[in-house]
């Protein structure tokens, strides 16, 4: 067997052993709006009539994990009847349906359901966890793009990318989105299928499958969740990034074809789900509405943006149990100085490939290496941006789940610059840097375990509250 398919298997073996033991371990619904997903979901197995039979049975498995206890309030004396009845996950919402906190974001929803119709179990508590088993293979397969993507980026860009595909599955945030019914793993699936076609294309060997793919996860993403709208965007800016001088004549007419296509699939969607596309282009209106205004407060930089990204920061590594139960202060400034100095090793990067294009030294390869960094780059800005406008112009904190759609980019320019870092501190050093950043990944996965998840969901030596 070779290195590429022992690394392949171990790293696959990792990442299902993680699912696996946080699956054992974490009760059901103590995943953000986890009851509306899974209410949800049910509704689209069942049918509408049954509505109230799944709203209320699902309550009772809440209560049966002790879930109000694990939230931090009390058991009422009589259970609700109705998940809008538990104002805790109404939030603002005044409505009487629940499904209005979902705003309107169904495929995932309707895929799962019908997945759990084919299996027809009758128990809603085993439909649960053939839910919570989906969203581990949807985490899963999308693992197999993430290593498939390495390999190919490591083709023009770093051999050690492949290591890459380690350092996001250590990431402990990461494998939690794989026991929660909720639309998480499957966006992350929807974005490794995404960026794993746009790779190809920007490196020349896609085809017209790749580019199917991408329309897929595109309109997919329009319907699924908030944090993979963005791959609409990016899919209709693409075609910079591919175009070449010496691909043009193919590259225009592909394009318009691309493009006539997508007005299709977007005029499909809006006659099948034309509230849902209505609201996604007034959120998408409001954005740009709002960016101005946006950029002044971003570029202010003041206390409140101060917290905003460092929450977003965080929430992205270790935040738990609705997002209370979080790693020491120490582990989330190694991270944040993780992050900071893959940025500061990116930008050497970049500078390195400057220097290569003003002495014209750069090569067709280097060229693809540029646009594949650059478009990585614009991913995340783009997906930033779009969080900062749409969350922080409205004072709320984000969630770092938003992060995950962009794995593959994320991953890919975190250790690409932590390499580059190290190794301009001394030479070889990148590579030991890298692989010692991920030993500290092993040592705060074990501490999220033993320290955190089983002391708190498993056993009575820490409460989740004070008093309670």
């Amino acid at each position: 067997m070779n290195l590429d398919k022992s690394r392949f298997m171990l790293f696959g073996i990792v990442a299902a052993l993680l699912v696996l033991t946080l699956s054992l371990v974490i009760p059901p619904f103590q995943f953000p709006d986890e009851p509306h997903h899974f209410a949800a979901v049910m509704i689209e197995a069942w049918g509408e009539g049954k509505r109230d039979m799944v709203e209320s049975e699902t309550i009772r498995l809440m209560d049966r994990y002790d879930w109000w206890r694990l939230v931090g309030m009390g058991r009422p004396a009589v259970l609700p009847e109705h998940i809008s009845e538990i104002r805790f996950l109404m939030a603002d919402s005044a409505a009487s349906d629940f499904r209005d906190r979902i705003q309107g974001y169904v495929v995932y929803h309707k895929v799962v359901g019908r997945l759990l119709r084919v299996l027809g179990a009758a128990s809603i508590a085993v439909n649960y966890f053939f839910a919570r088993f989906i969203s581990g293979a949807f985490f899963l397969i999308a693992i197999v793009f993430l290593l498939l993507s390495m390999k190919r980026l490591a083709l023009t860009w770093n051999a050690d990318l492949k290591w890459a595909t380690l350092l996001a599955v250590l990431i402990p945030q990461l494998s939690f989105i794989a026991v929660g019914v909720a639309p998480d793993a499957f966006v992350l699936l929807l974005g490794a299928m995404f960026f794993r076609a746009s790779i190809e294309l920007i490196s020349g060997s896609g085809g017209i499958g790749h580019a199917g793919i991408i329309m897929l996860a595109a309109g997919l993403g329009l319907l699924t969740d908030r944090s993979s709208m963005i791959f609409a965007g990016l899919a209709i800016l693409l075609p910079v990034f591919i175009a070449r001088r010496s691909n043009l004549q193919k590259i225009i007419p592909a394009t318009l074809l691309c493009l006539v296509v997508s007005i299709l699939l977007l005029y499909f969607l809006f006659l099948r789900f034309p509230v849902q596309i209505e609201t996604k282009f007034l959120w998408a209106k409001s954005i740009l509405r709002q960016a101005g205004g946006a950029i002044g407060q971003l570029l202010a930089f003041d206390a409140f943006g101060q917290k905003f990204w460092l929450q977003f920061v965080d929430t992205s590594f270790l935040r738990f149990g609705w997002m209370h139960f979080g790693p020491p202060r120490v582990v989330s400034w190694l991270w944040r100085l993780a992050w900071l100095g893959g940025i500061c090793g990116v930008l050497l990067v970049l500078f390195d490939g400057s220097q290569r294009r003003i002495q014209k030294r750069e090569t067709a390869a280097d060229i693809t290496r540029r646009r594949l960094i650059q478009f990585s780059i614009f991913a995340i800005f783009l997906q930033l941006f779009a969080l900062w406008t749409y969350y922080g112009f409205a004072h709320i904190r984000p969630q770092g789940r938003y992060l995950f759609p962009l794995l593959i980019p994320f991953a890919a320019l975190l250790a690409s610059g932590l390499r580059r870092l190290g190794d301009i501190a001394k030479a070889r050093l990148g590579r030991p840097l890298l692989l010692t950043f991920m030993i500290f990944e092993i040592f705060v996965w074990g501490y999220a375990l033993w320290a955190i998840v089983v002391p708190v969901f498993r056993l009575t030596i820490r409460g989740p509250f004070p008093g309670i």
